[in-house]
């Protein structure tokens, strides 16, 4: 089973178009080599922890 990005279109009947998780992936990383841009595993997986680790620092804090 795949996630699904739900997309706003205004020309779609619905207002939105599902797009497969991998392909939206796939996207923002193609997007990003052609602006110059190399996200590598290494960034994604310290975005990831690093705001799980300050989503619970501010829960302690409150």
């Amino acid at each position: 089973m795949s996630d699904y990005y739900y997309i706003d279109d205004k020309e779609s009947d619905f207002g939105y178009i599902p797009v497969l998780g991998d392909d939206f992936v796939a996207a923002i990383l193609s997007i990003a080599k052609r602006r110059g841009v190399k996200i590598t595993d290494e960034m994604i997986l310290n975005e990831i922890f690093h705001k799980k680790k300050k989503g619970i620092k501010k829960a302690k804090g409150k």
